[in-house]
């Protein structure tokens, strides 16, 4: 039985930033089960925008247009603010191009998938731990190595850096895999032998032969 969703097409959304500003999305497609949403975000605002503000915002007046993974919508960490006018010709579907980075052959065509912790367009999700530290700890570990903890917003929002654009879910959408291949995040789950959640950043090697990664780091997950 599929799970309901906290969220439907249509709905407004915000997404809390750092410095206290404040992003707005639409979600213009879904999912049945979750987990992925195509989205519209506009901003950054000083103040958290409400409804009626953002029923006069166009489509063309987005900052950013793309596939997010729809945790912080399902955690009720991005307020859900409902509907507002909605048509859902206006607000389409953006075509991307995934190509093979060995053989250069388009794989497939698909939506444009982005994170939210794009640079370009100013929206930076709020964290209250070092992101960059964590990943250059998962960048330089070798095999299995704990990399701090976090909560599983934060945890999430570290995987969509260490992925980076163009990433992919695994064939049985249990992980993120990077364009190339290279890393791995696997999102929180229980560890019965430690008997706490954690989350996995993995690096493989290009040409690897061995099936285990040349490094694991281990997130531990606080809430």
């Amino acid at each position: 039985m599929a799970r309901r969703l906290p969220y439907q097409e249509g709905d407004w959304f915000l997404v809390p930033l750092v410095e206290d500003q404040w992003a707005a999305g639409r979600v213009a497609r879904l999912h049945p089960v979750g987990k992925i949403a195509f989205v519209y975000l506009f901003g950054p605002f000083a103040n958290p925008p409400v409804i009626d503000e953002l029923a006069a915002l166009l489509p063309s007046e987005a900052v950013l247009i793309g596939r997010i993974a729809d945790q912080g919508l399902v955690r009720r960490e991005w307020p859900v603010l409902g509907h507002a006018d909605w048509r859902r010709g206006d607000w389409p579907l953006m075509p991307f191009r995934n190509v093979d980075p060995i053989t250069r052959r388009v794989r497939r065509v698909g939506l444009l998938r982005v994170g939210l912790t794009a640079p370009a367009c100013g929206l930076r999700t709020r964290l209250s731990i070092d992101r960059h530290a964590t990943r250059r700890s998962a960048a330089k570990g070798e095999g299995n190595h704990g990399i701090g903890s976090a909560t599983r917003s934060q945890s999430d929002a570290l995987g969509l850096a260490w992925v980076g654009d163009g990433w992919r879910w695994s064939s049985n959408g249990t992980a993120m895999i990077s364009q190339d291949g290279l890393r791995v995040y696997r999102p929180p789950s229980w560890k019965p032998y430690h008997g706490i959640y954690q989350a996995n950043f993995e690096r493989w090697v290009d040409g690897q032969v061995s099936r285990t990664p040349i490094a694991n780091g281990h997130l531990n997950i606080t809430d």
